[in-house]
């Protein structure tokens, strides 16, 4: 049987035509191949041809060679122009010109010459030196702000340029342009006419301990953080374009304190109401020019939390509206000008937004919490292996969020100078956790299948978890301490200090031979004659021990210092590896080991909780804690897979045991190393540890 066929389904054929024919008939198009280079304060390479007329420059760039590709013209262009080799990244502009436009060449088809403009980075100073011009080709170079670098293009070259450099800073999609003008939406930059100017006054070293009683207070201006993690940045626009700058502005005679400024200048600027100012430090102006020439004055930098955002209204000092902005803290320095200071001042004022007013442990937890019990009904319900996989992956990020990494954070800032006793309680609870649900979860398995076990205890933790998280953790998220004045405490600057490498790698090794111990045991105890009930016996009174181990931990805290205390633990962790290693038997002999070691074990829990705090203070706990235990957490999870497999290349067990007791004994040594000198502890204010 036939279908009907419509006479719009009879189409007459085209004769083929040949490939070069073909290929004669196609639209051909001139493309050409720039770059957006700058260096370290956002200023614009340009260069000057020696070939031009009109004496215009250019942006590092040439023609499309036939059968090249403009990301491989671009980059060939740079190394023949600058003699540099630099990466390209995102295509930031494409430009074509429509037939009529003044800069068309004759004969050139339209669209003529589509030109792909490329992010070619950032220069360092020792890169910028290097350049090396074709001199008959061009003449100079030169780094010019946006401002001054449009002056010197044609104009269609510098709508080009403005357009490129913005998507960049603006990190927006690429700008997509024909006559230098664009053809999609406008983004927020190139509508308010927004350049970057370099200020060297601005990017000087920021002072982070109290202005000095002398030094009089003349501008305070503040990072201004909105809940998702952005700040609001100004823009004056004037007759050149906007210039970007921080809300604030100069102190007067009626207020009070900067802090007053900060909150009269936010308002009447970008009519935000600010909260809970914090003071980052101060950069010091010696001459006080701007003011008159009052003399040497600081400039203070803060941070704050945006509570509300009002309609834009006109500025009282101007007269007109200010443009705002929200940006990232890095995509704000790079629009102020201000260079790496800035880019490290938009770091530290980034870090102490976090910690000051980051998610509290109420909406982590709970999340997490939610996350936990999907995570379990996945892996009760995975089709295959893949889902089974993918469920146990979501269970660790669920893990991760309410196991003791958070709890800590939330504990120690909550409790302060009293979070040790906190700290002791919720591992004491913690502790308990195989000791209710491993008889339980044995319960279920011999009634149900596994699929519907798993299923059980989700539902046990969605009841249990899902309501303590939600209800009972309600109380305020306090303000992290101010850090002290005299030294630089960021979470950045601790991370990259000696002390602390040191003793992430002493707790990452203690880690790998502690967990590597528990899970080698039972092998080890059964290989001593042991029954495989009698080692999980002894291993479960290794757990009791663990809580017993944490009762003891606050009076011992109180009578050692930090290093002695954090040295000696690991010691005696290697010291009952050895032993398991060394003693044969009898049996009870081994079990009390085993009890000795889980006691070291529950110290060693609260050792790591309060790791950081009792050395760099509770500032930046959560960052630092957590940074801290990463690869102690990879290293434990690697731990068993790892004792496994070294077990039978060091003869068996007790082999293992001795090479882990080494492992403990080297972590120890880098424990000593893993404390900072006195005058660098605690950056909460609290007296350090001997």
């Amino acid at each position: 049987m036939t279908s009907p066929v419509s006479p719009s389904d009879h189409v007459t054929p085209r004769t083929a035509l040949p490939a070069a024919q073909y290929a004669a008939s196609r639209h051909a198009a001139w493309l050409g191949a720039a770059a957006i280079i700058t260096d370290e304060v956002g200023r614009v390479l340009l260069v000057h041809p020696t070939y031009r007329k009109d004496d215009s420059w250019l942006l590092p760039g040439g023609v499309v060679e036939p059968g090249e590709h403009p990301h491989i013209t671009c980059r060939r262009e740079i190394t023949e122009e600058l003699g540099l080799d630099l990466p390209l990244s995102a295509v930031l502009a494409v430009h074509s010109f429509s037939p009529h436009h003044p800069d068309l060449q004759p004969g050139t088809p339209c669209p003529g010459e589509v030109r792909f403009v490329f992010d070619g980075g950032t220069l360092t100073p020792d890169q910028a030196e290097a350049i090396r011009l074709p001199h008959e080709e061009l003449s100079e170079y030169a780094f010019l702000e946006s401002r001054d670098a449009v002056q010197r293009l044609r104009p269609v070259d510098g709508q080009i340029m403005l357009a490129a450099y913005r998507a960049r800073l603006g990190n927006t999609a690429t700008a997509h342009l024909a006559d230098g003008r664009h053809i999609l939406d406008v983004p927020a930059l190139d509508r308010h006419d927004v350049h970057v100017r370099y200020r060297p006054l601005w990017d000087s070293p920021l002072n982070r301990g109290p202005v000095p009683g002398q030094l009089p207070v003349q501008q305070a201006w503040a990072w201004c953080f909105v809940p998702d993690g952005r700040v609001v940045l100004v823009a004056d626009p004037g007759p050149r374009g906007a210039l970007p700058m921080l809300p604030g502005g100069t102190v007067e005679s009626t207020d009070a304190t900067p802090e007053d400024t900060l909150h009269r200048e936010a308002a009447e600027e970008a009519q935000l109401t600010l909260a809970d100012p914090v003071r980052l430090g101060w950069v010091l102006d010696e001459t006080g020019e701007v003011y008159g020439g009052v003399g040497p004055n600081a400039r203070l930098r803060l941070a704050a939390r945006v509570t509300a955002i009002g309609p834009a209204a006109v500025d009282p000092a101007t007269g007109h509206p200010f443009a705002r902005l929200l940006t990232t803290p890095t995509q704000a320095a790079a629009l102020l000008g201000w260079g790496p200071p800035g880019a490290r001042q938009a770091q530290l004022a980034g870090e102490t937004a976090q910690d000051r007013w980051g998610l509290p442990p109420r909406a982590v937890m709970t999340t997490g919490s939610v996350l936990g019990v999907l995570a379990v009904l996945a892996i009760a319900y995975a089709p295959n292996l893949a889902a089974f996989i993918a469920a146990w992956l979501l269970a660790g990020v669920a893990m991760a969020a309410t196991f003791y990494q958070p709890a800590f954070a939330a504990l120690t800032r909550w409790w302060g100078g009293d979070r040790v006793r906190a700290l002791t309680i919720v591992t004491l609870a913690g502790g308990l956790a195989s000791t209710v649900f491993a008889p339980l979860t044995a319960t279920l398995a011999e009634h149900l299948s596994w699929r519907s076990t798993y299923a059980v205890l989700a539902l046990l933790l969605a009841l249990v978890t899902i309501p303590a998280h939600a209800f009972a953790l309600r109380a305020p998220w306090p303000p992290a301490p101010a850090p002290p004045s005299q030294q630089d405490t960021s979470s950045g600057s601790v991370t990259r200090s000696r002390p602390f490498l040191m003793l992430a790698t002493a707790l990452t090794l203690n880690s790998f031979a502690m967990y590597a111990v528990v899970i080698a045991l039972v092998p080890l105890l059964i290989a001593r004659g042991a029954s495989p009930t009698a080692a999980a016996w002894a291993l479960g009174l290794g757990g009791a021990g663990q809580t017993l181990g944490r009762t003891l931990y606050a009076t011992l805290a109180s009578r050692t210092g930090v290093t002695t205390r954090t040295a000696a633990l690991i010691t005696l962790g290697g010291t009952t590896t050895a032993a398991f290693a060394m003693v044969s038997g009898p049996f009870p002999l081994l079990v009390g080991i085993a009890i000795a070691a889980g006691m070291v074990r529950g110290n060693l829990t609260l050792l790591q909780a309060t790791a950081v705090s009792d050395r760099w203070g509770t500032t930046h706990y959560g960052r630092l804690s957590g940074l801290l235990a990463a690869p102690a957490t990879i290293a434990s999870a690697l731990a068993p897979f790892a004792g496994a497999a070294l077990a039978g290349p060091l003869g068996g067990y007790p082999g293992l045991f001795i090479a882990l007791a080494l492992a403990s004994a080297a972590a120890a040594l880098f424990a000593v190393g893993g404390t900072p000198s006195r005058r660098q502890h605690h950056t909460d204010g609290t007296s350090p540890s001997p």
